[in-house]
C-alpha cells in the first residue's frame, strides 16, 4: 500500500503565527449611498451642508432623566440616530404645535444666537 502524496501548505514559508502581509482592498465600484432620511431638506445655498449649531441652556435634571430614558427605551421603535436626535424632534414637535397655536401654522421670524436674554424671565 502506497501512501498519499504530502499536501502543500497554503501557508508557504510563512509561520502560521506570523501576521500576514496587509492586501490591498479594491475600492468599491459603486459608493455607498445613505439611508433615506425622514425628511428632505432642500441643500442650502453654495451647495455646502449645513453645520449643526450647539444650544447652551438650563433643564431640571428629572427632565433630562426622563428625557434619557425615553430616549433609550424608543430609540430603536423611533428611529433616533442619537440623544441629539431625540432632542431636535422634540423641539421641532414644540415649535410647530405654538406655531400652529399662535401663528396660523406659520413659521415665526427666525432668531438669531444672543439674541435672547438669559436666565429667568420677569412677567
Amino acid at each position: 500500500m502506497t501512501r498519499p502524496a504530502r499536501r502543500t501548505s497554503s501557508l508557504g514559508t510563512a509561520h502560521p503565527a506570523a501576521p500576514s502581509p496587509i492586501e490591498s482592498v479594491p475600492a468599491p465600484a459603486t459608493p455607498p449611498t445613505e439611508a433615506p432620511t425622514k425628511k428632505s431638506e432642500p441643500a442650502p445655498e453654495g451647495g455646502k451642508k449645513k453645520r449643526a449649531n450647539t444650544a447652551t441652556f438650563y433643564v431640571d435634571p428629572e427632565i433630562v432623566a426622563r428625557a434619557r430614558g425615553a430616549y433609550r427605551y424608543t430609540q430603536g421603535p423611533e428611529g433616533y440616530r442619537s440623544f441629539s436626535d431625540f432632542i431636535v424632534r422634540a423641539l421641532e414637535a414644540e415649535t410647530a404645535r405654538v406655531e400652529a397655536k399662535y401663528n396660523d401654522g406659520r413659521p415665526f421670524d427666525a432668531l438669531e444666537a444672543g439674541t435672547l436674554s438669559p436666565g429667568p424671565q420677569a412677567n
